[in-house]
């Protein structure tokens, strides 16, 4: 009977002493893990682009027979930059600097932006204009300071005859709006995006107006071969 109450005390010791062994092995590991942590963050910049949309100007007139005829003109975008709206434009007739016989619409600039300069050192860009190289004598269009009035035309800022080897400078060195490249965190979004953004009503974030002077006296307008082509120059800096 002492035999078997001793080698069961003998058996109880041995589990513990097992069990402290254990123990202390698991606090070893516990303490030889390592301290530091290494992370790390990879940019790849993308390809620098250019987005502008199309813009469709419809001329609607009202005639009656106690006033001289009314027009209107509603403007339509194609491929809109941003959310940007259709822009509205005020429509005058034979006003300061026009043609004789011709109507004039303006609008403010719709948005427009080179896209693509995170993860680079670019941080703004310039913006140049320029036309087909040939005039079309239908209509012509005009880049002018928002300050203009919009019923009045400056010949001096036309912009669709231009040739492509030529580009009028809008935005930067010599610019026909402003002396400088528009920049990230100041442009039209006002926020440091990885794009810059023209357009807009304030000419400090890239904004300025399109004049149209349309012949509607001497031609019959046709929609498919009456249009101009103005091409975008943005030059990522």
């Amino acid at each position: 009977m002492l035999l078997a109450t001793g080698g069961a005390l003998m058996a109880i010791g041995i589990f513990f002493l097992k069990a402290n062994i254990q123990m202390d092995y698991t606090s070893d590991v516990l303490a030889g893990t390592t301290p530091n942590t290494l992370l790390k963050a990879a940019c790849t910049d993308p390809t620098v682009q250019a987005f502008t949309p199309d813009i469709a100007a419809t001329i609607t007139w009202t005639i009656a027979a106690t006033a001289g005829p009314l027009a209107s003109v509603s403007l339509a975008e194609t491929g809109a930059v941003n959310g940007d709206t259709n822009p509205s434009a005020p429509v005058s007739m034979n006003v300061g600097g026009d043609p004789a016989g011709y109507l004039e619409y303006t609008y403010t600039a719709p948005k427009h932006k080179a896209d693509g300069i995170a993860c680079q050192t670019l941080s703004q860009s310039t913006l140049k204009d320029n036309g087909d190289g040939a005039d079309n004598t239908k209509f012509d269009i005009a880049v002018s300071n928002l300050a203009d009035t919009d019923a009045g035309y400056t010949v001096a800022d036309k912009v669709d005859a231009v040739a492509s080897g030529t580009p009028v400078m809008i935005f930067g060195t010599g610019g026909q709006i402003a002396g400088a490249g528009i920049t990230d965190a100041n442009d039209l979004s006002a926020k440091e995006d990885g794009q810059v953004e023209f357009g807009g009503g304030v000419e400090a974030q890239g904004g300025y107006e399109l004049h149209t002077v349309v012949d509607v006296t001497n031609y019959d307008v046709v929609n498919t071969t009456d249009q101009e082509t103005l091409t975008l120059t943005f030059t990522a800096t």
